[in-house]
């Protein structure tokens, strides 16, 4: 409940707030900043969105008010079952509102002006008109992980859960079709998915984040006991959880990769482990094995790699790496780095291997570019990112 009023809250600062404020502005030649054709462009159905969601905040606050004469929720939803159809539109209108919105900020400093005092304003915490639409659609798919937590709780041979299937359907083809036309429509629903697992995380669908790993590694104790952490992994933090029995996790803590120091370590009680370093808090985990460990150090690394040098080319990255992703030895005069295509990894540079990029065809006249790599008389073969196996060289 509470959740829905901060989303239908946030709606009216964008269908009644923003409104105003573009309509109160004046431009350099005394005339308004936007048209108001343009402005219903870029705020796309918003209107009947913000309508659409009161009403169903109104009927949820008077069902709990009068919930010992009808325990039901479900219903609610149904009974908006066409009103919803209007995320159809506004989902496949989304990426045009936004270029409108950039193309209308660039046309006009004056516009850009309001859009930008509203964003900083205190109402919106810095969050972008852009970023906001969108939380307008990332709604659907919270309703469905609610409507799917609602039916887990529910007895099958109810009439509320009967209701409550078809409910988690309606909202569910919705948020299908976010996944499959918004630009990076699959990383926006995991990440959302993420947030709603890990209790006490918060507002972890930001702009320009993504989502790159999750695992499970043992926590490393000074007593030798041993206790599960799950790990989130994003272009720029690193949520660490613990898992609960009911499937869900809890945060731990969340850290900055910025600065964050990847080291491999090995003792007796853990042979495949990794340890982290960030500002002043440490933490070591044990990987199941050497193959999880090593790909563990890798993204992780190469991440906060990325993340220190801005969006620059993939090319430079390698002059990034400090250190050998498979040993860890410093970079040196006599230990000169080596990038591998095959695999990206950055390490130390071996005598005696040659490798390049060749066609290989099999029983048919289709060619595949491979990568491959001789070395100690064996020749290893390469997919581009991933490492495909190894051939004995006669």
């Amino acid at each position: 409940m509470d959740t829905e009023r901060l989303h239908v809250k946030a709606l009216r600062r964008l269908q009644e707030d923003f409104r105003e404020a573009v309509a109160a502005a004046v431009g350099d030649d005394g005339g308004v900043v936007l048209a108001d054709e343009r402005l219903r462009e870029i705020l796309n159905e918003l209107p009947d969105v913000y309508t659409l969601h009161r009403d169903i905040l109104a009927q949820l606050e008077h069902r709990v008010r009068h919930w010992d004469e009808n325990q039901r929720i479900a219903d609610v939803i149904l009974s908006k079952r066409a009103e919803f159809f209007i995320f159809t539109t506004f989902i496949g209108h989304y990426d045009r509102s936004v270029s409108l919105l950039e193309e209308s900020c660039r046309g006009c400093p004056a516009f850009a002006a309001v859009v930008s005092q509203f964003e900083q304003s205190s109402a919106c915490e810095g969050i972008s008109v852009q970023h906001q639409l969108l939380r307008a659609i990332v709604r659907v798919a919270q309703y469905r992980m609610l409507l799917t937590d609602y039916l887990n709780n529910l007895r099958p041979d109810s009439k509320e859960y009967e209701d409550t299937q078809a409910a988690v359907a309606v909202v569910s083809d919705i948020a299908d079709q976010a996944n499959d036309s918004l630009k990076h429509g699959e990383n926006i629903l995991r990440l959302v998915n993420i947030e709603y697992s890990v209790r006490g995380q918060k507002d972890l669908l930001q702009p320009g984040r993504v989502f790159l790993k999750e695992g499970t590694l043992m926590k490393v104790s000074r007593n030798r006991s041993s206790q599960p952490r799950h790990l989130f992994l994003m272009n720029d933090v690193l949520l660490y959880t613990y898992p609960q029995q009911d499937g869900k996790y809890r945060l731990k803590n969340t850290l900055s990769l910025s600065g964050m120091k990847v080291t491999k370590v090995s003792s007796e009680d853990a042979q495949n482990a990794l340890k982290m370093d960030v500002a002043d808090i440490s933490i070591t985990l044990s990987a199941s094995s050497s193959s999880e460990r090593e790909d563990w150090f890798y993204t992780l690394t190469r991440t906060v790699v990325e993340l220190a040098r801005g969006p620059t080319l993939c090319t430079s990255f390698h002059r990034e790496v400090m250190m050998c992703m498979n040993c860890t030895c410093d970079f040196s005069l006599m230990l000169r780095r080596h990038h591998c295509h095959a695999c990206g990894r950055v390490t130390v540079c071996e005598e005696g291997a040659i490798s390049g990029s060749l066609q290989r065809s099999k029983r048919s006249k289709h060619w595949k570019r491979l990568w491959f790599l001789l070395k100690d008389k064996v020749l290893y073969t390469y997919r581009a990112q991933e490492v495909r196996g190894n051939l004995d060289s006669p």
